[in-house]
């Protein structure tokens, strides 16, 4: 899959070679039963970079008491804990990848 996507009007563009949406997907159920768990689900995941294209991406969802949020960028690779809310889809959390990735890449 070749995904272009600009966020915030910013120019900032992330090209994925990979389909980001079939592990997001993948990942929903465990979202949503994480906030019917009263605690604040997190996506924690990677993602290499190669080229400038999102060549590898990796995602699961985890329990945490409170939102927290990081980014941290090692070479080709980024590795990151976000919180989600269930309510926002897929298509919010993609957005927050995405977002995470203006000051990483």
């Amino acid at each position: 899959m070749n995904t272009e996507a600009v966020s915030g009007g910013s120019g900032l563009g992330v090209s994925w070679a990979v389909n980001p949406f079939e592990l997001l997907y993948r990942a929903w159920p465990d979202v949503a039963k994480i906030e019917g768990e009263m605690a604040i689900p997190h996506l924690v995941g990677n993602l290499r970079i190669s080229a400038g294209r999102v060549v590898g991406f990796e995602v699961r969802a985890v329990a945490h008491e409170r939102p927290t949020e990081l980014v941290f960028a090692d070479g080709n690779e980024v590795l990151f804990i976000l919180p989600v809310r269930a309510g926002d889809g897929v298509e919010g959390a993609y957005l927050r990848i995405v977002e995470a990735l203006r000051g990483a890449v």
